[in-house]
């Protein structure tokens, strides 16, 4: 009886384990949510920004300091009102079709980044290029000060930055930024919880690291926003 009981407990043990760890191989890696190339069971300590290609420390951070808030407004009452409208119009048009039947079942952000006004929104910001960052940063600033548990807004830079989550990782510092952040979200994850004392009860998510992305874009990229702000040329008003 005592031989059962104790086989019993450890595979309770066995599989609490395995589903916490939501299907890491023996190497630490998770095929799931992000790819084949995320090391979970590398010490953070040991990630290094120079490992990455990136020429600065990033801040390690999913939430934005009003200093942040602040810089974004300066950026954004800068863009013209056509610019800022559109992308509103257009964002607007996608936030409405998250309540259709075919994809508000879904919880994977992925699902709502399949409509034609996604992909209108999309290509609106490919447009704008780097005008539009910054308006995607502020959408994302706004969840994070809100804490919201919902947001899909992250697809948006990863579809205009091409990050490949098969595992096939490219040279762009904007990737290169992604994923290093990715990592040490993950690696931190892994080292302090499910079991450790730091853990918060919280397991790392694309927001989380697409929130950080977001704040260490616009520190990497503000002289370049803020040019191609000024060299916009803005169309004459007919009279």
């Amino acid at each position: 009886m005592k031989t059962k009981i104790f086989i019993f407990v450890i595979a309770g043990l066995a599989f609490s384990l395995y589903s916490c760890n939501n299907h890491y191989d023996e190497n630490g890696k998770n095929d799931d949510l992000y790819g084949k190339d995320i090391n979970l069971l590398m010490p953070v300590d040991t990630i290094s920004p120079l490992d990455y290609g990136l020429s600065f420390i990033p801040i390690y951070s999913d939430s934005f300091t009003e200093s942040e808030l602040n810089q974004m407004t300066t950026l954004i009452d800068m863009i013209p009102d056509f610019i800022v409208n559109g992308f509103k119009e257009k964002y607007l048009k996608w936030v409405e079709t998250w309540s259709r039947p075919e994809i508000c079942i879904h919880s994977a952000p992925v699902k709502y980044a399949e409509s034609d006004e996604y992909f209108s929104l999309l290509n609106y910001c490919k447009e704008y290029g780097k005008i539009s960052w910054i308006l995607i940063v502020e959408l994302l600033s706004k969840k994070s000060v809100e804490r919201s548990n919902f947001s899909v807004e992250c697809m948006l830079f990863v579809h205009i930055f091409n990050i490949d989550f098969s595992g096939n990782r490219s040279k762009s510092e904007h990737e290169n930024l992604f994923w290093y952040i990715t990592d040490c979200y993950w690696s931190i994850f892994v080292t302090n919880g499910p079991y450790g004392p730091s853990y918060d009860g919280k397991t790392p998510t694309i927001f989380n690291t697409t929130t950080c992305f977001a704040k260490n874009l616009l520190i990497l990229e503000h002289e370049n926003i803020l040019k191609a702000i000024q060299e916009l040329s803005v169309p004459e008003v007919e009279e």
